[in-house]
Parts: C-alpha cells; structure tokens; sequence
C-alpha cells in the first residue's frame, strides 16, 4: 500500500496549533513576571542584609554609618566591592538592575541613631507593599515617591514606610484636634482617624499631623 505523505495544508495545520499553544504557554508561565519575582525576592534578601550589617555596625561603633559611608554605598561604583563596608558585609549588594539602594540615616546628629535601607519592587501587588501605597498622598519616604520605592527595611526605632519626624513628635501620645478656629487640642486615648483637622503626636503642630495615630495603627 503507497503511503501518503502530508499536504501542505496539513502541515499549516500543525504549525498554527503549535504556535497558539506556545502563545498560550508564555502567557500562562509569564517569563517576564517570573523573572521579576525572582529580582525581588534578591531584593528583599539584600535589605535583610544589609539591616543586619547596619545593626552590627551599630554594635561596634555605638551609632548607625554616617553620611560619609552612605555615600560610598550609594555610589554604583562600589557595587560589588569586598572593601567598601567591610567586614560587616561584603560584597556590597545593589539592585539586581545594577543600581545601588536608596539608604537613609538620621543626618541631623553628627551620631546616626536611625537608618533605612530602600528599594522598588517590581510586583507592585506584592504582600510587602503598604496597603494603599499608590494612594495619592497616603504615603512618602523623605524624598522618595511611592513611584520610586515601595519595600525597605530600617532600624527598629523608626518605619520605613514613613517619614522621621522632628524629635517633638516623637512623644507617645497622642492628640485630636477639636476646633477647626484654631490649634486646640485634647488628650486622647486613641486617634484612628483624622477627624476635625487632623492627628498629631506629641504636640499639636503641622509636623506632627499623622494619618493615624493610637491603637489600631502600624
């Protein structure tokens, strides 16, 4: 019996059910979003690091690194090096894209006594970004945009996620405002909400307004 080979139709065939099953393979593994994931999880691992590194750094000099070594660490050209801050961590990690982390100390005393270590993840739906982060004016980091970073790690005296208040502010109590007229202010137990103007801790001043304050807040 004389065996027939394939059409040419045949063989279009085939070919366009592999190629929409390929199609169908890319888009259901998604490389690029893996890929991301994977940078991220880098990411997070090198801010635990280098918190690690600060916090030892801490231990032997009695306060965190001083603008000067921040400096280095923020320099791309340092990426990588064994020498820059040893011997609490080398080589010095950056970003998997090859830009160094955003870092930020307590400039204001010559005796650094907070720090944070931050990043951008690129999973912006990632469970360690701030509920709400995108919100227009829910959230800013110094002088960073929640379009410029969105993960970071810090000394345990301050969140990342916020910015570091005048030392005023930095009082355990907190305050409602109740006369819009002027700054009157009443003790209270609790402040979960702005109301009547606002929350403040410490005292009642425009840079202590808060968003939350009391219990219930991170």
């Amino acid at each position: 019996m004389k065996r027939r080979g394939f059409t040419l139709v045949e063989i279009l065939i085939v070919m366009a059910i592999v190629m929409v099953l390929a199609v169908i393979a890319v888009m259901i593994l998604n490389p690029a979003g893996l890929l991301d994931k994977g940078k991220d999880a880098r990411r997070k691992k090198d801010l635990e690091r280098i918190r690690q590194a600060f916090e030892e750094y801490y231990n032997d000099k009695g306060c965190y690194p001083p603008a000067a070594v921040l400096s280095q660490l923020a320099n791309p050209d340092n990426c990588g090096s064994y020498v820059v801050f040893s011997p609490w961590l080398k080589p010095w990690p950056c970003d998997p894209d090859g830009q160094p982390y955003y870092l930020s100390e307590d400039e204001a005393s010559s005796c650094a006594r907070w720090f944070k270590v931050l990043t951008n993840l690129k999973n912006e739906n990632d469970n360690d970004v701030p509920d709400g982060w995108y919100v227009p004016g829910n959230f800013g980091v110094e002088r960073w945009s929640p379009d410029e970073v969105n993960y970071g790690k810090s000394s345990t005296n301050v969140n990342w996620f916020e910015p570091v208040r005048d030392e005023e502010c930095r009082v355990d109590i907190c305050l409602v405002e109740t006369s819009r007229s002027g700054p009157v202010c009443n003790y209270s137990s609790g402040c979960n909400s702005v109301r009547d103007g606002g929350c403040y801790l410490g005292v009642c001043k425009p840079k202590c307004l808060v968003s939350c304050c009391g219990d219930g807040c991170n």
